[in-house]
């Protein structure tokens, strides 16, 4: 008698998300565990900041570029990894020099993983 074994790949996706709301940080997490063939990789919340309060951005970057060279495909956030969140991109006194250095995290992310997608997502401001 022959067995049947199903064989699952499974993706892994490195995913920062655009801040700690659990629409944003659980619920993402919730829907990959209703699949057999996804494992979601997240930072700790404790990363992420609160409200107004921005990330730890340095820490998140180092966690991507660790968890990237585990992953199949990247998602993330602009937002959380340039300003620490939604709301402190808004209300940011980031740097010029800040502010391209962690824009080159990216070249170097791309660099240390060509073949990897990267999807990057970000939102335009609205204005009344």
């Amino acid at each position: 008698m022959f067995m049947i074994i199903e064989v699952i790949k499974i993706i892994k996706i490195l995913y920062v998300p655009l801040d700690e709301r659990p629409c944003n940080y659980l619920y993402p997490q919730y829907i990959s565990k209703t699949r057999k063939d996804i494992e979601l990789i997240v930072p700790h919340k404790e990363l992420l900041g609160n409200k107004k309060e921005p990330g730890d951005v340095n820490k998140i970057w180092e966690f991507v570029l660790e968890e990237s060279v585990n992953a199949d495909i990247m998602v993330l956030s602009i937002e959380m990894l340039i300003y620490g969140g939604l709301l402190p991109s808004r209300l940011h006194n980031l740097s010029k020099e800040e502010g391209s250095k962690r824009i080159n995290n990216f070249i170097t992310l791309k660099e240390l993983n060509p073949l990897t997608p990267i999807f990057g997502f970000n939102l335009i401001m609205r204005t009344p």
